[in-house]
């Protein structure tokens, strides 16, 4: 329930002033180095969630880098 009351407050917010709800954590951290390195594992869900995903279907792989500035 709490994502819910997440996504739809910062959906509001978005719609008032503009920007991107999903976003690269180098919109957010643009100083910050390593925010460039694995961008497609590491998003932003608004201003407030950091989101990492693996999204490889290889049985190979067996670790993925997740940065957390």
């Amino acid at each position: 329930m709490a994502f819910i009351n997440y996504y739809y407050t910062e959906m509001s917010h978005l719609h008032e002033t503009g920007g991107a709800f999903y976003s690269p954590l180098f919109f957010h951290f643009p100083d910050d180095k390593m925010a460039y390195d694995d961008y497609t594992h590491n998003v932003m869900l608004g201003k407030h969630l950091k989101v990492s995903q693996q999204s490889t279907e290889s049985e190979f792989v067996t670790d993925t880098v997740y940065y957390f500035p």
